[in-house]
């Protein structure tokens, strides 16, 4: 099997490797699991473009078969879905509708944690027994072998670069919170978006792992201009207009000396150079305009802005979720993207579980 350069596409190899012996096998699915949320999110997929489940999300307790499998690791095997789930969830009636009749499910772990699960789903009642079960194990074995060598390359980048951030932190305003935060706000308004913009899953995930490193390029600013309590001067503020160029730089060093490519690394690059670009193309550092700026900065650009707007800084007390939803949505079409700036209005739900979650450390629970 050559190497192919997204997970969709190794998912696709492995379901390829699988046709002889299964030739009943519909789909293979990943799905992520955050401890921190508690939450389930759609990965990748191996169906084609019309997946049921594509841009998904749900809690890990409305699923209580894939609750107790976080703890005991014990595959799910589903002989009839329609008959098994009756009264199905959501996710079953869109399983059942197209056409899923049986499924295999297994926990993904790596380096000790539980990454999420992977799914095989067949269009023929009990596909998944007697000589199948062997094939799907070893299958769901190099799946998760996949999904952790596709997560370790990102995080090994991501996690270097949090580090030297957390060496520089007393010289950045930002806390990790926020960071947690503005990442989950991003993913919440990419979901909302992903049908009319076709981002899928994957890009989603990288989106949501690479936002936090938006503003990396300000560790190479002076301290004087970074930490100064009052407004920039002109040549102040042109030295802070290089912070996504430069961060551009540090990546880029780091990226030359990894010792494993870094998935879709142009996300990640479009995110930092690209994030304080304006939609009415008065931004920097490049003026893109309209849909010209990549969709993951625009994401970024409406994340990053809320999460500033709702929480205390050294120059502002915190404004309500409406306030700065309200200025958000006056500033779309000329600030931000208006389908971005609809998205987030329409996740507040999300927005204010996540704030729940993710408070900074002088907030009281």
């Amino acid at each position: 099997m050559t190497r192919a350069h997204t997970l969709t596409e190794r998912l696709e190899a492995i379901h390829g490797l699988l046709a002889d012996k299964m030739p009943g096998l519909a789909r293979i699915a990943v799905v992520l699991y955050d401890p921190q949320t508690e939450m389930l999110h759609t990965l990748a997929h191996s169906s084609g473009k019309d997946d049921p489940l594509s841009h998904y999300s749900v809690p890990l307790k409305s699923v209580p078969s894939l609750k107790a499998m976080v703890d005991n690791g014990t595959p799910r095997v589903v002989d009839d879905i329609p008959a098994s789930y009756a009264s199905a969830s959501e996710h079953s009636r869109r399983i059942i509708g197209h056409g899923y009749r049986s499924s295999y499910t297994e926990r993904m772990t790596h380096r000790g944690q539980v990454l999420g699960f992977v799914f095989f789903n067949g269009f023929e009642p009990g596909m998944f027994s007697g000589r199948t079960l062997p094939v799907v194990e070893c299958a769901a074995r190099l799946v998760a072998l996949t999904v952790g060598e596709d997560l370790d390359a990102s995080r090994i980048l991501t996690g270097a670069i949090v580090a030297l951030g957390k060496v520089a932190r007393v010289r950045d305003p930002e806390t990790g919170a926020h960071l947690q935060r503005m990442s989950r706000f991003s993913r919440e308004i990419a979901f909302g978006v992903a049908g009319r913009w076709r981002l899928d899953d994957e890009f989603i995930e990288k989106l949501y792992l690479y936002a936090p490193l938006h503003d990396i390029g300000k560790l190479a600013m002076p301290d004087a201009i970074l930490l100064k309590p009052g407004p920039l001067d002109e040549r102040e503020w042109q030295i802070m207009c290089q912070h996504p160029a430069r961060g551009c730089e540090i990546v880029q060093i780091m990226m030359e000396n990894a010792s494993v490519p870094i998935p879709k690394a142009e996300i990640l690059l479009n995110i930092i150079r690209h994030h304080h670009e304006h939609f009415d193309g008065t931004g920097y550092p490049d003026r893109l305009a309209g849909t010209r700026i990549p969709a993951e900065a625009r994401i970024v650009a409406i994340a990053d802005s809320f999460d500033a707007l709702t929480t205390r800084r050294p120059y502002k007390d915190p404004w309500s979720n409406r306030d700065a939803l309200d200025w958000i949505r006056a500033e779309a079409g000329r600030h931000f993207d208006p389908q971005g700036v609809a998205a987030l209005a329409d996740a507040l739900p999300q927005v204010e579980a996540i704030q729940a979650s993710f408070q900074d450390p002088d907030v009281s629970a």
